[in-house]
C-alpha cells in the first residue's frame, strides 16, 4: 500500500491542530480548542495561585465588598483566538458570595471587551405545606433564564454570584480581534455557555452589576 504526504492544519477531537517541530498543537490565532480552567474560591485557580479564597466579596449585597479578600479581582490569563476559559466553583464553596473576573491585558491590543449579550440561569423553587409529610417542602421547580446586555458601554469585568453548578460551568471564548483604523485593535470575548447560577426565589444576578442589591426592587 502506498503512502501519501499532506500538510496544513487538521481537525481532531481537540480542535484544529497543526504539526510544529514534530508536535501537534492547537492552530495559533484560531481554531485551537484548549481551555483554561479557573476555579472560584480555590488555591488551585492558576490566576490566584496560593490564595485559597479569591472571592470579591463574602456578601453579594455589600457595597463596598466585605470579607478576608474583599475586592479581589481574578485577572484571566492571555489566551489565543478560538480558545476558552471554563469558570468553575471549587468544592466546598457556597452561595451568598460574589466573584469578579477580568479579561486579560493582551500585548498589542488596546482593549479587551465582552461582546454581545450575556446569559445566566437558575432554578426557582417554592416552599409549600405537604399535608402527608406535615412539613414545608420545596416544589414547583422551574428553570429561568436572564439576559443582560453590554451595549451601553465597555465591559471587561464580569461578576459571578451564588452557586455555580459543575453541570453547567461558565465558558468564555475569545473571538477574532477587530482592528479599527485610527483607534487600535480590540480583543472580543463572548460567553459561550449558559451557567446555572444557583437556587431559590431571588432574581438572577446581572454579571455586569455589583452589588446584587441593585437588582432588587
Amino acid at each position: 500500500m502506498g503512502t501519501s504526504t499532506v500538510s496544513g492544519p487538521f481537525r481532531s477531537q481537540n480542535g484544529f491542530q497543526e504539526l510544529v517541530n514534530g508536535q501537534w498543537v492547537p492552530v495559533a490565532g484560531g481554531g485551537g480548542s484548549s481551555t483554561q480552567i479557573v476555579y472560584l474560591g480555590s488555591q488551585y485557580s492558576f490566576s490566584q495561585m496560593g490564595i485559597p479564597d479569591n472571592r470579591y466579596s463574602d456578601n453579594k449585597l455589600a457595597d463596598p465588598p466585605t470579607g478576608p479578600t474583599a475586592g479581589t479581582i481574578i485577572q484571566l490569563p492571555v489566551i489565543e483566538v478560538g480558545q476558552s476559559y471554563t469558570i468553575k466553583l471549587a468544592v466546598g464553596q457556597s452561595g451568598g458570595t460574589a466573584w469578579a473576573i477580568k479579561l486579560p491585558t493582551i500585548p498589542g491590543v488596546l482593549l479587551s471587551v465582552f461582546y454581545g449579550n450575556s446569559y445566566a440561569a437558575n432554578y426557582i423553587t417554592q416552599l409549600v405545606f405537604n399535608p402527608t409529610l406535615f412539613n414545608q417542602v420545596q416544589t414547583g421547580l422551574e428553570f429561568y433564564f436572564a439576559q443582560t446586555t453590554n451595549s451601553s458601554g465597555i465591559y471587561d469585568t464580569m461578576y459571578l454570584y451564588d452557586n455555580f453548578e459543575d453541570v453547567a460551568p461558565l465558558v468564555i471564548t475569545r473571538l477574532p480581534d477587530l482592528t479599527v483604523p485610527g483607534f487600535g485593535t480590540v480583543a472580543f470575548f463572548q460567553q459561550t455557555s449558559v451557567p446555572i447560577q444557583g437556587y431559590g426565589s431571588e432574581p438572577i444576578g446581572d454579571p455586569f452589576v455589583y452589588p446584587f442589591l441593585q437588582l432588587l426592587p
